[in-house]
């Protein structure tokens, strides 16, 4: 029996024997309406076992000593750049940085889908203050389509050539057989024909080198022949879509240079940068040749801190290049500003589904509404 307890101090009868003890609760009613100490935790007795306590997770602090030692961490997800309130009213560039866990080598199969990402690793989340500008280059490959009709046309153009430049000649020994010679290289293909006409001109002569001097000379008399394959035009090849993003980073307390201005940069390059993986066959030792890839970043347009929009959003982009350009001043030895430029290029070709998805059957058109000419 447990009596007399209050404000947590109290004595347990046993037998002939009491032992104090300090105990930690509460008043409370029983069903009958009677009050009593109600115990949640004790302590000084032997068998009483406390509460567990639920872990704290506690945030990993950037080192100030130097930026080297600055690791990357996920436990500030999301980070912001600048800090967040800087962000509201404002259009802000969200980068998710992810590690994929298998990648098809055709990127067709990818087409509609999304790339499973590896759960081993951590994904990072990047918030930057959107640029004044932001540019959408795109171009396209288009190249003579090469048909057996250009290809005769071509050698026609070829023949037309060496025909002026042979009218140049005048009373040489080297003629015919240089003729015969073409003759020969024209039946077996264009590539052929050099060596074909090198040959005959050697044949011709005992001496091939003064033969070559004297037909260069000779052929210096000879008309310029003009002419042109007409063939249409055929697609190639696209550019992937690319950002080129400048980010301005700044701070107004000295002492958040490193986690403001360096670190950010810092995790940008590291997310870009491939690993060492370990080998899988020797124990301790690091992979003699395979690499481990470097995390593709999904990129998404938000409005006022959190909103997302349409404007930019693209799943499987690659960080190319990272460029920092630090600037002064450095009160305690880092940076108070900086401008960052990131270049991103899609992991996948271009296709017309990633401006109008296949949902999108028709193009939204609209009505023409003449007030809004401008004379």
């Amino acid at each position: 029996m447990i009596s007399g307890i209050e404000g947590g101090i109290g004595s347990a009868i046993g037998g002939n024997s009491t032992k104090n003890y300090e105990s930690i609760g509460h008043w409370d009613y029983d069903s009958n309406g009677n009050r009593y100490w109600k115990i949640t935790s004790v302590t000084g007795k032997k068998n009483a076992k406390n509460p567990k306590k639920k872990k704290e997770k506690k945030p990993i602090e950037v080192p100030t000593n130097s930026p080297s030692l600055i690791k990357p961490s996920a436990v500030f997800n999301p980070m912001w750049f600048p800090p967040e309130e800087f962000h509201r009213g404002r259009v802000s560039i969200r980068l998710t940085a992810y590690k994929f866990l298998n990648l098809s080598a055709n990127s067709r199969n990818r087409m509609g889908k999304k790339i499973e990402r590896d759960p081993q690793y951590y994904t990072y989340i990047l918030y930057f203050i959107a640029p004044n500008e932001i540019q959408e280059p795109i171009s396209h490959t288009w190249e003579a389509y090469d048909s057996l009709a250009s290809r005769l046309a071509d050698k026609a153009g070829f023949v037309n050539k060496i025909e002026q430049e042979l009218k140049g000649i005048k009373n040489s020994a080297l003629k015919t057989e240089l003729v015969k010679g073409l003759k020969t290289a024209m039946g077996s293909g264009m590539k052929e024909t050099a060596d074909a006409a090198y040959k005959a001109i050697a044949k011709a002569a005992k001496n091939p080198a003064a033969s070559i001097d004297s037909f260069t000379r000779l052929g210096m008399n000879a008309n310029v022949s003009t002419n042109r394959v007409d063939s249409p035009l055929v697609y190639k090849n696209s550019s992937r879509r690319l950002y080129d993003f400048i980010f301005q980073l700044f701070t107004d307390k000295s002492d958040y240079a490193i986690s403001d201005i360096v670190y950010p940069v810092r995790l940008l390059q590291y997310l870009s940068t491939p690993g060492i993986p370990d080998s899988p066959y020797t124990k301790n030792a690091k992979s003699i040749a395979e690499v481990t890839p470097p995390y593709v970043f999904s990129i998404q347009s938000v409005y006022d801190g959190g909103i997302d929009t349409d404007f930019i959003n693209i799943d499987t982009m690659v960080l190319k290049n990272v460029q920092a350009t630090y600037r002064g001043p450095y009160p305690n030895g880092y940076p108070m500003s900086a401008e960052l430029h990131l270049t991103f290029e899609e992991l996948d070709p271009n296709w017309d589904i990633n401006y109008f998805p296949e949902s999108c059957k028709k193009v939204t058109t609209y009505d023409y509404d003449p007030s809004h000419d401008i004379y």
